[in-house]
């Protein structure tokens, strides 16, 4: 009986050892966190004004220099404007959703829905952490992605129809708190 419950021990301290890790390796946090430069991107605000709610706005990313699966965390900000140009105060009601894409030339429904293909899905982007209503996308913590390969695009989508216009700010992909210059 004494054996059973030394093995029964054993066991139960192995299961505890092996559930504490996630199998994944640590956060390598001395890579350099990665900043889009935005001057490299098609467009950083949309040219037409959404004509309904949830409109897309997306933005193809060109080849990047760097393998962004290995960050972990990713920081999005973004402005929203009103449909004369206006910069909007950011509440929950005008907003802006964003989506990163793996592949943009799928069906559409797999760009709309958090998946392989979408993972990172958010919604009450910010243009900056100032305001306690900042949501955890647009804070210097940002949130955490796995990507299976770099993103191929950014999905921003009006979540209000006051807004008109989605301008981006930042994108910086990290593996720990990281403030991008305002």
């Amino acid at each position: 009986m004494k054996k059973f419950v030394v093995i029964v021990a054993l066991i139960s301290v192995l299961v505890l050892i092996g559930c504490g890790s996630t199998g994944r390796a640590a956060e390598p946090t001395d890579l350099e966190p990665f900043i889009v430069d935005l001057s490299t991107l098609p467009l950083i605000r949309n040219a037409e004004p959404f004509e309904q709610n949830y409109g897309d706005f997306m933005i193809r990313f060109p080849e990047f220099p760097v393998d962004l699966t290995r960050y972990s965390r990713v920081t999005i900000r973004a402005k929203c404007f009103d449909l004369d140009g206006n910069e909007m105060e950011f509440t929950y009601q005008n907003n802006a959703m964003v989506s990163l894409i793996i592949d943009p030339d799928v069906p559409d429904a797999q760009i709309r829905t958090e998946g392989p293909n979408v993972p990172l899905k958010e919604f009450n982007v910010t243009p900056d952490a100032s305001t306690r209503q900042s949501t955890d996308v647009s804070t210097s913590r940002g949130v955490r992605v796995r990507m299976s390969r770099n993103p191929g695009a950014i999905l921003f989508q009006n979540a209000g129809r006051e807004v008109g216009f989605i301008e981006v700010v930042a994108i910086v992909f990290h593996n720990g708190d990281f403030e991008p210059a305002q």
